[in-house]
């Protein structure tokens, strides 16, 4: 009989424990990141009052007689499955999709704690912090050392509003879209660039393109006369400039580009082949003149000519030579030198007649085109511009114009500069699905600032809890496997939300039910055993 009594009261016991876990559950069911429990029973030891027998020669066996002696807890799991995600609009929210803990550092070194729970802000300090109990969250920093994320060695994420974008000088220009098929010969097309110098100061370059020939431009580049480079040329070489004539003013402007950028001639371009099919050689030019061949048809003779004014005076290179037709002719003052390789007598001019020249140099190119508006890079004549801006590095810029093309339509030519940058703060960051942190700065420019961590477990529901929605690791989840989101098991990261609590209140309540019912089963157990005591006693009169 007393058997009876104990079997029901530790089911009384055990149904009071499973309803304190579903009360538990429901208590939470608007904790973020909350994993809810279930309790699962088993019987206790069983009383055995016969043992089992084996058959015997024409007599069967026998079960075993046993009792059992009531109901114990068989387990408390928590139910890892995953919450809802639900939007919150706060950037520094965190919500894990798939397995994985964000990691928080307690008041040691290697403390670590592990929670679900995502609703993280920023301290007074920078640092990323759990808004329950300010704990920091960990994770990888990025190291300007290697210019990447250092992810060998977990810190805290700090992100303090002083981190500071060195200026980053221009290394590269990509030009990008079209010339226009349609041009005339003659005709130009400007646009500008910003570029950066290794102290952040800004440059403005421009690019003008002018139309030389079937599927041929030439590319100029110069600086705004009211560059600080060029005024200072000015002023100390010219410093009359203003009492100039526009023509001597503009000799002297392009004189000044010519010294800023310290040109060098780099091809002799012949504009027409008249005279000549191709310059084979050259030395000694300079590139602030202009040059040509003259020939003089009367006395059959052919000379290089120099113009340091504009095209108003020429002046010859050397004497003229006979025009041996045909034939290699190098035209040389000692200084200057070009070599020519002259057209055949069947094609020689019937009179006077000039060509001229189009020297290339350091800041001046030429592009050619395919017959399909293709640029044809082995034809074309494309420079690394580089000057000195006072008090800064040298600057040196390669120019790509590989994905530039020559259809009709029109001009839609663009330069983009690469990296270049002045120097900003961080004005604000972003969190993606990797845990990436991107900062962007109050120069408009962004760079990667770190990565949030995740620890996965072998056996989450080993884990065990220590309150403020975290957990610790013990022997059954196994060590933690520390690394980035979406990566090794690990679940990725959705910004902007948290993930809510994975109790279902239907099913709770289905559980609470039950668990009464239980109960009172139970309780009846206790009393109609106690009445049978009584009729027991009662048999003494």
């Amino acid at each position: 009989m007393l058997r009876s009594l104990y079997s029901g009261v530790s089911a009384l016991k055990n149904h009071q424990i499973r309803m304190d876990v579903v009360a538990n559950n429901i208590a939470n069911v608007n904790t973020v990141g909350f994993k809810k429990s279930r309790v699962t029973f088993q019987d206790q030891l069983s009383q055995t009052i016969r043992q089992a027998y084996v058959p015997q020669t024409g007599r069967g066996g026998t079960n075993p007689m046993q009792v059992g002696l009531g109901v114990t807890i068989g387990s408390i799991d928590t139910i890892n499955s995953q919450g809802n995600i639900q939007s919150t609009g706060k950037g520094t929210d965190l919500a894990i999709e798939g397995d994985g803990y964000f990691i928080l550092r307690g008041t040691e070194e290697d403390d670590y704690f592990y929670t679900r729970a995502g609703n993280f802000d920023v301290d007074s300090g920078g640092a990323l912090i759990s808004m329950v109990n300010g704990m920091r969250v960990m994770g990888y920093l990025y190291d300007p050392a290697t210019g990447e994320i250092d992810r060998g060695r977990l810190t805290e994420i700090v992100l303090p509003r002083s981190v500071y974008l060195e200026p980053e000088a221009t290394d590269k220009i990509t030009f990008m879209n079209n010339l226009n098929a349609e041009a005339q010969v003659g005709d130009t097309y400007r646009i500008s660039r910003e570029v950066y110098d290794s102290e952040g100061r800004k440059h403005n370059i421009h690019f003008e393109f002018t139309k030389r020939g079937v599927n041929e431009w030439i590319y100029e580049v110069s600086l705004p006369v009211d560059h600080p480079l060029i005024q200072n040329y000015l002023d100390t070489n010219y410093p009359n400039f203003n009492n100039l004539s526009p023509e001597e003013q503009e000799l002297a402007v392009l004189e000044a580009q010519n010294y800023v950028f310290s040109v060098q001639p780099r091809e002799v371009l012949l504009d027409d082949e008249v005279i000549a099919t191709a310059v084979q050689s050259f030395s000694g030019l300079d590139p602030d003149a202009q040059y040509r061949l003259h020939y003089d048809s009367a006395a059959g003779e052919i000379v290089l000519q120099e113009s340091t004014d504009g095209g108003n005076n020429w002046n010859d290179v050397g004497s003229p030579q006979l025009a041996s037709w045909g034939t290699s002719v190098t035209f040389s003052d000692g200084t200057k030198s070009v070599t020519v390789e002259l057209v055949a007598a069947a094609d020689a001019p019937a009179g006077d007649y000039d060509t001229t020249f189009t020297l290339l140099t350091d800041r001046k190119g030429m592009l050619e085109f395919d017959e399909f508006g293709k640029l044809i890079g082995d034809s074309s004549y494309i420079y690394r511009l580089e000057f000195q801006p006072e008090g800064a590095e040298k600057l040196g810029i390669d120019l790509d114009f590989t994905g530039v093309t020559q259809f009709a339509g029109g001009f839609s030519i663009v330069a983009d500069q690469e990296p270049g940058a002045v120097s900003g703060t961080l004005d604000n960051f972003t969190i993606d699905a990797s845990g990436i942190i991107t900062g962007r700065f109050s120069n408009g420019y962004t760079r990667i600032l770190g990565q949030v961590a995740l620890a996965g477990f072998n056996n989450p529901a080993g884990l065990t809890r220590v309150g403020d929605n975290m957990f610790k690791p013990t022997s059954s989840s196994g060590e933690p496997r520390i690394g980035v989101p979406n990566t090794l098991g690990r679940g990725k990261i959705k910004p902007g939300a948290l993930e809510m609590s994975n109790v279902n209140l239907a099913e709770e309540f289905t559980d609470m039910i039950v668990t009464q019912r239980g109960f009172q089963a139970n309780a009846r157990v206790i009393t109609t055993s106690d009445e049978m005591l009584q009729e027991l006693i009662g048999l003494k009169r």
